[in-house]
């Protein structure tokens, strides 16, 4: 049955973003915990992973394996500009108890299917025992990862599951048929709009950025999906694509951080650069809108 739940975590900051705020993160984490997440994605997009040294997200890695004692899955990002540095940061998450390592493949420069294969084969030899998702979201690394080439991570045993961000519905139906060839093979949906298409087709459960400030909208959703109830489905999914539209011109990194300050997180609002941090009137604009339709979907310790 479809239900997983993953938190693409925010990385909270000090000092105007010149270091990572530890405590800050372990906040977030318990209650993200307390929401009955099934799982915190550390240094993912949402988490900035390129901005953040290996050092810095090993370190983060070690707070979430804490916080989650085992009954959270523990999901590690790497920073993929220089391949070396994604197989040193899966070292220490595995290193660290990390259940799983998620991430994209290399950005900017495409290496081709086989250079794709090799990559993960890489972060494979290097995780111990944590296994690997790959993670496509071709509107910030450039390009898409081929299904074939998906498929042989599958077969091959290399890849456990992809979390994908997409919205092109052929894809999410390709990627539905590897599952189908391929026992086991976990997907992930990585926006909330499409969320109900991927059930539809046999996917497992979504990671979603929104659950830092309300998980409830993307539980909601899993479990209105799998009750069969219609219409909270179309609401949950009809509020998710328009808090999205209302955040991602500026950065959901941004706004995200915006609202947990605004809502009495002690998390700050800053990001690295280029990121910027979020104008006032996109923070309230999402803040208005889930104190209004998703005040009892809130992360617990968020006031309106």
């Amino acid at each position: 049955m479809p239900g997983i739940l993953v938190v693409p975590v925010v990385t909270p900051y000090l000092d105007g973003g010149s270091r990572v705020d530890l405590e800050g993160l372990e906040w977030l984490l318990q209650r993200l915990a307390e929401a009955g997440v099934d799982g915190f994605f550390i240094a993912g997009t949402t988490g900035e992973k390129e901005l953040l040294t290996v050092d810095e997200i090993g370190g983060m890695v070690e707070v979430a394996v804490k916080v989650s004692g085992g009954s959270v899955r523990v999901f590690a990002g790497t920073p993929t500009s220089r391949v070396s540095e994604a197989v040193e940061a899966a070292r220490r998450a595995g290193e660290a108890g990390a259940d799983h390592v998620m991430t994209t493949p290399p950005l900017y420069f495409n290496p081709g299917p086989g250079g794709i294969l090799e990559f993960y084969k890489k972060l494979a030899l290097a995780s111990g025992d944590a296994t690997i998702y790959a993670y496509t979201i071709p509107s910030h690394v450039g390009y898409n990862i081929p299904l074939d080439v998906v498929e042989r991570l599958a077969s091959e045993g290399v890849a456990e599951g992809i979390k994908a961000t997409v919205a092109d519905s052929s894809y999410i139906v390709g990627l539905a048929s590897v599952k189908d060839r391929v026992e086991g093979f976990k997907l992930l949906a990585g926006l909330l709009e499409v969320l109900p298409l991927a059930l539809a087709h046999g996917w497992d459960g979504a990671v979603d950025a929104l659950s830092n400030v309300a998980p409830g909208i993307a539980r909601g959703i899993l479990d209105s999906w799998s009750d069969g109830d219609t219409k909270t489905l179309t609401r949950l999914s009809r509020l998710a694509a328009r808090l999205s539209t209302a955040a991602r011109p500026y950065g959901l990194q941004s706004v995200l951080k915006g609202v947990l300050a605004e809502m009495g997180a002690p998390i700050s609002r800053a990001v690295r650069q280029p990121l910027a941090e979020a104008p006032e009137q996109a923070v309230r604009s999402v803040k208005n809108l889930l104190c209004g339709e998703a005040r009892d979907m809130l992360l617990p310790g968020l006031k309106c």
